[in-house]
């Protein structure tokens, strides 16, 4: 595709392989992970899988170059199943890593309470209100954003952390109704196609 008279060649890998440069030169990188997955009733909302942007990284010809590329996460199984959501797998390349997204919490939080944290993070469940339910996930700098939390007296469950911005938070909308938290914004690249696409955008909770 041409940008601004500049012609450029993508080369986009879906499931991992292999990068082999024709020839030396510099290379954008745009390197993302796999999503988390939302927790279990009243569950928050699954983080977005990290996303890196690396500028002008120099390859060598003739050069094998290992792309993984990481899956997004299960769903939590079973409709009556409370735990928490899973982490997404990182995706790696060029010697960078790209964290997977962190696991929304459920109404019960039996193992897997690690995997909050990630790329973005996930949200916090809506247990009966905060102090009953494990803190949201932490994003990872330069990468994505932290997860919401839920409303603090109900059942109103946070959003999973995006690239853009932090999850939002559970909130009552008026009397006792309330609303979940949604997902953090994603961010604009242009670099697969010349045209923006938005990626890494956080679930609801």
């Amino acid at each position: 595709y041409t940008v601004a008279g500049v012609d450029y060649k993508s080369h986009t890998f879906l499931s991992s392989g292999t990068f082999t440069a024709d020839e030396a030169g510099d290379v954008d990188i745009l390197l993302i992970a796999g999503g988390g997955s939302g927790g279990g009733d009243n569950g928050g909302g699954g983080g977005a899988g990290g996303m890196l942007e690396i500028e002008s990284y120099t390859v060598s010809a003739s050069t094998d170059y290992s792309i993984v590329v990481g899956a997004g996460a299960a769903a939590r199984a079973g409709a009556s199943d409370d735990g928490p959501g899973n982490k997404g797998s990182n995706s790696t390349g060029f010697g960078y890593t790209a964290i997977g997204g962190g696991a929304g919490t459920g109404w019960v939080n039996t193992g897997g309470s690690g995997d909050r944290s990630g790329g973005s993070g996930g949200g916090q469940s809506g247990s009966q209100g905060a102090a009953n339910s494990l803190a949201p996930g932490s994003g990872t700098s330069g990468q994505g954003n932290a997860g919401g939390t839920c409303y603090s007296g109900g059942n109103w469950a946070g959003g999973g952390g995006g690239k853009g911005s932090v999850g939002s938070n559970g909130a009552i909308t008026s009397g006792s109704a309330g609303v979940a938290g949604t997902g953090g914004t994603g961010e604009a690249n242009n670099w697969r196609n010349g045209s923006n696409v938005t990626y890494c955008g956080g679930g609801t909770g």
